[in-house]
């Protein structure tokens, strides 16, 4: 497992971070199925029931209330800006994530391919 190097670190330390990294994940999806549930089973009064409400699906406002956020903060009080002081920018700038391995209808357009330089 791993390198023969002595500097190598080896599968272990691949193994302990990809482990972290995915029950982050499943502890996240955990808690959204188990609100789905609720709200799913709740009366119609509570603001339960199949389908269930678009604020449980959409994440517009929390996204919307992000960015604003993110573009009106002090840059220089935050970690980001202390790491990244001579480039500013960066720290204020929306970024989105592209992928390869999710299904799509035109992937040529869609995929992480779109935004890689031939």
């Amino acid at each position: 497992y791993g390198g023969q190097k002595s500097f190598h670190p080896g599968n272990y330390v691949h193994q302990s971070s990809a482990r972290k990294i995915t029950l982050v994940f499943l502890r996240a999806l955990d808690e959204a199925l188990t609100l789905w549930e609720e709200k799913a089973t709740a009366p119609k009064d509570e603001g339960g029931g199949i389908p269930l409400d678009g604020r449980y699906w959409h994440l517009r406002e929390e996204d919307k209330e992000i960015r604003r956020a993110l573009k009106s903060t002090d840059v220089n009080a935050t970690g980001c800006g202390q790491m990244f002081g001579m480039i500013q920018r960066l720290c204020t700038t929306p970024m989105r994530g592209a992928g390869e391995w999710t299904p799509r209808r035109d992937p040529d357009r869609s995929s992480i391919r779109a935004l890689a330089k031939p």
